[in-house]
């Protein structure tokens, strides 16, 4: 007769063999990828009491341990669409608990890669960062490479995350180089997407792009749904960081499909969120919110804390926008609490921003003015050029609505300069058509006609619908209508 721990181990055993063939499924991607999702789905209550048994049994059986390791291993790619990430990371410190007991030192490098890879999603970015540093000892002392080089990018992807993207690109660069030698062409696009990522912060576009489009092919060539999308929908970024909205929400929304498809809440989430932006810049304020607070909603629910300061900074945003101040002043005081526990900076200073513009728009000028001004001076001590560019508009709107209009010609040139500088067309538009209303004030009529044919001719080639009130306003001035600037 068949002892009850031998069945259960049987029973661990079986579900174990599900895990790993609906992973095998999952890499080949397409179909394929999408039937693994289905058979892992109507499996997960079996495969989680199953991994339970190994979990709390590593202790007295070493064919536990060797399952409770293998459970988090094997089915790491479905367990992250699947598990939050408190879950996920009760699953891999028992992992990782049970490779130390059997001695499996590749194991325990893989295990600490998936922990790190958890924590940083949660903000917990100094704990990510002990644990790809020991996982880089762990791989170099053993001599495995590829977990090596995943290391590396972990690293990399941690140092991004802190507002350090020269680090960055060290360490993805040398992933690259070791995944490409080992022929790892999967890992070797995940890494070229962080790549690009962090070029695109060093306003180095056009490397970032040269990066994303070898992804993309790769994901494509292998099947790779969610790398595609996430390839997808940093594209986006690029484009819509280049002011081409419209392109920029077009990969939002594919890349959204293949989250859908895959039914990955993070990225979900995450397309939600720029695509509710995005509506956002276009004045499109009822459907960006209905995006953001569903992005919102998926964020908390799924504990990615640095996802929700970006939806808590988009609906401030909108919402000062809409002129329902009280809203985005909730929004702004919870980003600035939630950045400030994980130390993000800029995300503390996007908050400073968009409460200092809910004050202009209830033309409290002189609140607004000391909050551009702190955000100022934050952005260019941690070197985020786009959040200068941003301040400087800012400080500029604010001083125009005051009638100052030599210090908001000032700022608006700062302002040029740099969204020139970093390749942001709808910035450059947007400065323009500033300076052209300061000019205008200044009685150097000409001049502020000038510019403002040059904001329009760029708003039209975006297809941007700031370009109505620019042609109104040139239309005005054409009949000598200089009176309201």
């Amino acid at each position: 007769m068949i002892s009850l721990c031998n069945a259960q181990l049987r029973h661990a055993e079986y579900y174990l063999d599900i895990v790993s063939k609906t992973h095998r499924l999952y890499l080949k991607g397409g179909e394929s990828a999408q039937g693994a999702f289905t058979l892992f789905e109507s499996e997960f209550d079996n495969i989680q009491t199953a991994q339970r048994w190994a979990a709390t049994t590593i202790s007295d059986d070493l064919r536990a341990a060797q399952l409770c390791s293998d459970f988090a291993d094997i089915g790491v790619y479905l367990l992250d669409l699947r598990l939050d990430q408190r879950e996920r990371i009760r699953w891999v410190e028992a992992a990782l608990e049970a490779a130390r007991q059997l001695n499996d030192q590749a194991a325990q490098a893989r295990h600490l890669s998936n922990l790190g890879l958890a924590w940083k999603k949660l903000g917990e970015f100094s704990r990510a960062l002990v644990l790809h540093e020991d996982q880089l000892a762990l791989s170099r002392q053993i001599g495995d490479a590829r977990t090596e080089a995943a290391a590396l990018s972990n690293l990399g992807g941690v140092y991004f995350a802190q507002n350090d993207a020269r680090r960055a690109v060290e360490l993805h660069e040398a992933a690259l180089t070791i995944f490409r030698r080992l022929n790892q062409r999967r890992m070797a696009a995940s890494v070229l997407n962080s790549l690009a990522l962090a070029y695109m912060d060093l306003e180095q576009p056009e490397s970032a792009i040269r990066c994303y489009y070898e992804a993309l092919a790769i994901s494509r060539e292998k099947g790779d749904q969610r790398q595609e999308a996430n390839v997808l929908s940093n594209l986006g970024n690029t484009f819509f960081f280049s002011g081409d909205l419209r392109q920029a929400i077009g990969h939002y929304e594919q890349a959204l499909s293949l989250y859908r498809e895959l039914r990955y809440p993070l990225g979900e989430a995450t397309a939600l969120s720029n695509i509710g932006y995005g509506l956002s810049e276009l004045g499109e304020y009822e459907r960006a919110v209905e995006c953001l607070l569903d992005a919102l909603t998926i964020s908390r629910e799924i504990g990615d804390r640095a996802g929700e300061v970006n939806d808590l900074n988009y609906l401030g945003l909108t919402f000062a926008r809409l002129g329902i101040w009280e809203h985005a002043k909730t929004c702004c005081y919870q980003q600035f609490k939630l950045a400030r526990s994980l130390g993000d900076r800029r995300g503390q200073l996007n908050a400073l921003g968009t409460l200092g513009l809910a004050y202009h728009r209830q033309e409290k000028h002189r609140h607004a003015l000391r909050l551009h001004r702190l955000a100022l001076k934050g952005f260019q001590e941690i070197g985020y050029r786009r959040g200068e560019a941003q301040a400087w508009s800012n400080l500029a709107g604010n001083y125009l609505a005051l009638g100052d209009y030599q210090h908001a010609h000032d700022c608006y040139v700062e302002d040029l300069a740099i969204a020139r500088e970093v390749g942001d067309r709808r910035g450059v538009a947007r400065s323009l058509y500033g300076l052209s209303l300061t000019l205008a004030g200044l009685g150097k009529r000409e001049d502020a006609l000038r510019y403002a044919k040059e904001s329009l001719a760029l708003f039209d080639e975006l297809e941007d619908p700031e370009a109505s009130p620019v042609r109104c306003k040139i239309d005005d001035w054409e009949k000598d209508k200089f009176d309201d600037c």
